[in-house]
């Protein structure tokens, strides 16, 4: 289940990606035609500088706010997991463990 969901958030980045891209070329391409001017690699260099701020906005947002588990909050979420298991054992009886 979590493959697919990265899957399916990697394919529609990427077709988002591409679409941004290709607007942000077609755009600059496009004035610099209309002014007489050859555009050259004008609107591929603006769109990889747009890939450039977005990733460092990225960055930025990621350092600001991830955080990090402390290990009280490990420890309370591997009891928590343990505690799960006992309640699985009491409820289901040797049924759970014992089911060939």
């Amino acid at each position: 289940m979590i493959g697919a969901i990265f899957n399916v958030s990697l394919q529609l980045g990427l077709a988002l990606g591409v679409a941004i891209l290709t607007s942000i070329k077609t755009s600059i391409d496009n004035k610099k035609v209309a002014r007489g001017e050859h555009p050259g690699y004008a609107g591929i260099a603006d769109g990889y500088w747009f890939v450039f701020a977005w990733v460092a906005v990225t960055a930025v947002l990621f350092f600001v706010f991830y955080k990090i588990p402390r290990m009280v909050d490990v420890e309370e979420a591997v009891n928590d997991d343990r505690a799960s298991e006992t309640t699985d054992r009491t409820r289901f009886g040797d049924r759970a463990e014992n089911k060939i």
